[in-house]
């Protein structure tokens, strides 16, 4: 297995594994609505390439397949006065969890935190996706009850 640097030639395999993670995530609430992603192979290559990207990435590949990729992108923590990394999504295949792609993935994005000065790495899970859940729990994370993730649409905002 290797784990490498997400490039702009990946858009099509990098969407076709954010197509499965999308239908993963349905399959956990069947009864749920989730909004239609709109991330597509033009937005990757247009925001995630250039002179100033919105995030990096990395893909997983067992020989010629890949098989998982994590997005991720840098902030600052104000109350900490500490760099911070943002996972935006990390999905492996269904048929290649539980072989260490994920952690794989994980230690690369510890490597790169280190090299970057960041001193936390934050993210959400989605409530029903117990097994990410679990997985992020074994890695040590905590799960922080004393915040909620918000959202304000920018073309919603009353100012």
């Amino acid at each position: 297995m290797k784990i490498r640097p997400a490039e702009k030639s990946d858009a099509d395999l990098v969407i076709s594994l954010y197509q499965q993670f999308d239908n993963y995530l349905r399959g956990l609430t069947p009864n749920v609505s989730l909004e239609e992603r709109l991330f597509d192979a033009e937005r990757y290559r247009a925001d995630g390439f250039g002179d100033n990207p919105a995030f990096w990435g990395l893909v997983a590949e067992d020989g010629d397949e890949a098989v998982g990729c994590l997005l991720y992108y840098f902030g600052y923590d104000s109350e900490r006065a500490s760099r911070t990394m943002h996972l935006l999504d990390l999905y492996v295949a269904q048929e290649h969890r539980g072989h260490g792609v994920g952690l794989a993935c994980m230690e690369r994005v510890k490597a790169i935190c280190i090299k970057s000065n960041v001193e936390e790495i934050a993210w959400s899970v989605y409530k029903p996706n117990r097994a990410a859940h679990e997985f992020y729990k074994r890695l040590g994370a905590k799960v922080d009850d004393d915040a909620d993730y918000m959202y304000l649409e920018v073309e919603k905002f009353n100012v």
